[in-house]
């Protein structure tokens, strides 16, 4: 039983994480579709941060080392927030 139950768990994780590159679809992400991870590129401040959570409720949740990144999140992009160069990615997700 406890073999399904984590099976299942990963597989709803699985469903709901995302790699988001655009402000507009982080919103649409978190504010329509209900949420989940996203692997979004930060390169904000901890004001920009709490911004974020006042704006959509979400929060950084990890920043993993290298290897812990999925391969299509991987290399360098820009900010979802601002814009600026990003070298790797976060995991954000809803404040509860």
């Amino acid at each position: 039983m406890q073999k399904e139950l984590l099976e299942h768990a990963r597989a709803l994780r699985a469903e709901r994480t995302r790699v988001i590159d655009k402000l507009e679809d982080f919103e649409r992400f978190f504010k329509d579709e209900g949420g989940g991870f996203a692997w979004v590129h930060w390169a904000g401040t901890p004001e920009q941060e709490d911004e974020m959570a006042k704006r959509f409720e979400t929060s950084i949740r990890n920043i993993p080392f290298e290897d812990q990144i999925p391969a299509e999140a991987k290399g360098e992009g820009k900010c979802v927030l601002t814009g600026k160069p990003s070298a790797q990615r976060v995991l954000m997700s809803k404040s509860y």
